[in-house]
């Protein structure tokens, strides 16, 4: 995703880099903050700090199916990835042509 907004403000901005760069820090700075918030919370799952939360964590996720919030933790990196709008950048082929952009997935 960065690369692809990094790809379109250079493409943009005429190769100026420097107000590519800057344009491209002010797309993904919310979701870079998003992403980092996400992976922050999400770690102490990965690295419990206790034997008492291990075993709170693999219970669990062993309940996760039936779990009745589930549907909240599956969709939250759903959110994340969500947080960004993307630009469809207007760009033509060596020959002139239009070329059409690949769709972002909802």
């Amino acid at each position: 995703m960065g690369a692809y907004v990094l790809a379109g403000e250079l493409h943009a901005a005429d190769g100026d880099h420097v107000r590519a760069f800057a344009e491209y820090d002010v797309r993904m700075k919310g979701f870079v903050a998003a992403c980092q918030k996400l992976a922050h919370e999400g770690a102490m799952w990965f690295i419990p700090g206790s034997k008492w939360f291990m075993k709170l964590r693999n219970l669990t996720l062993r309940m996760m199916p039936y779990l009745p919030w589930r549907k909240v933790i599956e969709q939250a990196p759903l959110k994340v990835g969500n947080a960004i709008e993307l630009t469809t950048y207007e760009v033509s082929s060596s020959e002139g042509l239009p070329v059409q952009p690949a769709t972002p997935r909802p």
